[in-house]
């Protein structure tokens, strides 16, 4: 079973998995690339202030959104569930996937970066300018850190699951799926170092880990203490078009591999902006 791109559109998430739970057989597998941010596609409060932080170096020309036609100066961090169904349960799709299934491969990738590639704001960038470049991956070296030690949580997944087996566990970075559920109720507590796997399991453990109903506690037991290490079924899965260390920040899968980039030496910006080619 696939589902992608298409789980954040939908409220009733517990019907669906309960559906799809019960009718995959054992040797099956229900396999999803998909966002699991905050609803709307909003950034949480610690992201934000990274996001802004950002945003504040950028020349004007970059702050262009396309769809709307319009400079920001200042980052809107709009809430895109208010006139549809955009992200509307985006948040709750993480702890609910651990709830209903086990994992054979999750591999977690992006945050603070997405505003600034996503389709308002990442056509003001090219490739071939040096800045353009270099901004990128420092921001992505900024968001592989931050996820690292656990100050804000990975906004996109692809992942293979299973019901009725144990899960294969090959997780990108030893970055478990309960290790990067945001809860609503409290903010991340960050490590000064990226964790170990003594300490994920100590921090999966503490009850504020939410699922949709009301806060209440999701039953994480479904997923292996000891998360192991990146493996190539990952890579063919996310279909990476690169190997870890790739800095083409243009494809997002190519992302998800990439927690080996370095921050790129930075220049000053271009003195015109950038073309606005037609969406």
């Amino acid at each position: 079973m696939l589902a992608n791109s298409s789980l954040h559109h939908i409220v009733n998430l517990e019907g669906l998995f309960e559906g799809i739970e019960s009718s995959l057989a054992p040797t099956g597998t229900f396999v999803t690339s998909h966002t699991v941010g905050r609803n709307g596609h909003m950034r949480w409060p610690e992201a934000l202030a990274i996001v802004e932080e950002f945003w504040r170096e950028l020349p004007k020309e970059y702050t262009y959104n396309r769809p709307l036609r319009r400079y920001e100066q200042d980052y809107d961090n709009w809430d895109c569930s208010i006139s549809g169904f955009e992200g509307i349960r985006a948040q709750d799709i993480l702890p609910l996937l651990i709830k209903h299934f086990d994992f054979d491969v999750f591999v977690p990738f992006a945050n603070v970066v997405d505003p600034f590639i996503d389709r308002a704001f990442g056509p003001n960038f090219r490739v071939a300018r040096p800045w353009d470049t270099a901004f990128i991956d420092r921001v992505h070296a900024r968001d592989v850190a931050e996820i690292a030690r656990g100050a804000i949580t990975p906004t996109h997944i692809v992942a293979a699951m299973c019901v009725g087996r144990p899960g294969r566990g090959a997780v990108a970075d030893g970055l478990t799926p309960r290790f990067c559920v945001r809860s609503p109720a409290r903010s991340p507590r960050p490590y000064a170092k990226p964790p170990s796997p003594k300490d994920e399991a100590r921090a999966a453990s503490t009850p504020d880990r939410a699922s949709a109903e009301g806060n209440a506690p999701v039953n994480l037991s479904i997923l292996p203490d000891n998360p192991r290490r990146f493996e190539p079924l990952v890579a063919r899965i996310a279909l990476a078009d690169g190997p870890p260390g790739d800095s083409n920040w243009s494809a997002s899968v190519a992302m998800a591999t990439a927690y080996e980039s370095s921050c790129g030496a930075s220049s000053r910006p271009p003195a015109t902006g950038p073309g606005r080619p037609s969406m």
